[in-house]
């Protein structure tokens, strides 16, 4: 087993060899071995990880590990425990010796045989010259008996069994003054007028630091008027006060309370600050202004409602002298009358408007009509464009379908403007007309009559 120095800093060793969990056989050359991962137990102690600094591959599958004073601080048998993955599990034993011991065996130049001879040299002296051979038991025991002897003469009597009283009155009798060593119990209590510091000459402080002596002086004339204030409760009917008390009904606590002068409650956010002086303090609800969440008096706005309440009431006696069941049955049957005009059906949620005659004549509305079918409407799209040709969207495929009508556009620069038409191409329905003043654009509405 390899020893180790206690309580050394940078104390090398080998351990190994780290083999391959799967196949059992293969050296892992390439681990990484952290201080968490070696397990040290001192003495027989619980497993903790090292301090610091973990393993390094010197070869084979064999790590190199430092161990510093912390890990080698405890004498006796060291174990450690090594578990990382791919790998399986290593552990060691070390035994940690003493300086001196470990000086002893491995010190530079140590010479522990020579040691061990020399020692056993004077050992074998000491038999030869120190104890002679014919010693006697008589002998011992005479000088066992000599020695007792001489300590029963230096022991006092009393020593022997003290009782508890016996310890305590020595120890209170004894003479402090000449146990006044610095930070002793006897300096505290022993010479208070050599030395300020003993408890009989000494201050006592609070936690600050300041001499509470004041308080206890205060207390005490505390403590005496408390005395005077307890005799005179002595001399009170305090039973029948009490009684007096006991009970009370709620009438006569609200009466109480209500009763209670307030002005002599004006304490800054109580309630009798609110409703206490309203003479003395504008803030109490006697004076209070009443304002909505923007800060704005509403007491215009009270005025206004209190306007508005007049305006109703006036209306409302007004419905109570208005005939309104009479009212309302006319509204009724003027109701009725409408819905007898009506048509049956309404078409699209309308309703349905033919003309029938024009003054009378139907005659006339049906010329109306078939003259109204005839026109054509269409509008005006890119291609040609000029003041005698318009590119049209007109649906019409047939050649020179629309000449000798009139043209006359509802939109655009030639709003209103009419012109003949003398030729039609129904290939994008290109009409040819006579001059007008400008160009049509391509989305110019017109009709054709």
């Amino acid at each position: 087993m390899l020893h180790l120095k206690q309580s050394t800093a940078s104390q090398s060793v080998l351990i190994g060899p780290f083999i391959d969990d799967t196949d059992g056989k293969t050296a892992e050359t390439g681990l990484t071995i952290a201080n968490t991962d070696i397990r040290l137990s001192k003495n027989g102690g619980n497993m903790a990880a090292k301090t610091s600094g973990g393993g390094t591959h010197d070869e084979a599958g064999w790590y190199a590990i430092t161990l510093d004073a912390t890990d080698t601080n405890t004498v006796g048998r060291l174990q450690a425990s090594v578990d990382v993955a791919g790998a399986l599990p290593v552990w060691a034993e070390f035994q940690v010796v003493e300086e001196d011991v470990y000086e002893f065996f491995y010190a530079s130049g140590s010479t522990p045989d020579a040691d061990v001879a020399a020692i056993l040299v004077d050992t074998g002296s000491l038999n030869d010259t120190k104890i002679p051979d014919t010693i006697s038991l008589a002998a011992i025991n005479a000088e066992c008996d000599t020695a007792l002897t001489d300590y029963d003469a230096v022991i006092p009597a009393d020593l022997n069994d003290p009782t508890a009283a016996t310890i305590a009155a020595a120890v209170w009798d004894l003479d402090a003054t000449s146990h006044q060593t610095l930070g002793t119990f006897g300096q505290a209590i022993g010479d208070p007028v050599a030395d300020a510091t003993t408890i009989y000459q000494a201050v006592v402080t609070d936690a600050a630091g300041d001499n509470v002596a004041v308080d206890v002086v205060a207390v005490k004339a505390e403590t005496a008027l408390i005395v005077a204030d307890t005799n005179e409760l002595q001399t009170d009917d305090v039973p029948g006060l009490i009684a007096a008390l006991n009970d009370p009904t709620a009438v006569v606590v609200a009466a109480a309370v209500w009763d209670l002068d307030a002005t002599t409650h004006q304490t800054g956010g109580t309630f009798g600050q609110a409703i206490g002086d309203p003479g003395a303090n504008t803030e109490t609800m006697y004076d209070a202004v009443v304002t909505d969440a923007a800060g704005t008096n509403v007491a215009v706005d009270v005025v206004a409602v209190k306007a508005e309440t007049v305006l109703i009431v006036a209306d409302t006696n007004e419905l109570q002298t208005d005939d309104v069941p009479t009212l309302i049955a006319a509204v009724q049957s003027d109701t009725d009358d409408i819905q007898t005009r009506l048509p049956d059906a309404l078409v699209g949620g309308s309703i349905k408007a033919d003309m029938l005659a024009i003054s009378g004549d139907t005659a006339a509305a049906d010329k109306l009509e078939e003259s109204a079918t005839s026109i054509d409407n269409s509008t005006a799209k890119a291609g040609t464009l000029s003041t005698t040709q318009m590119s049209t969207n007109l649906s019409e495929t047939t050649d020179d379908h629309y000449i000798g009508r009139t043209v006359i556009w509802t939109t655009g620069v030639l709003a209103f403007q009419a012109s003949d038409i003398t030729d039609y191409v129904g290939v994008n329905g290109v009409l040819t007309f006579s001059a007008v003043t400008e160009a049509p654009s391509a989305g110019d509405a017109f009709v054709i009559v």
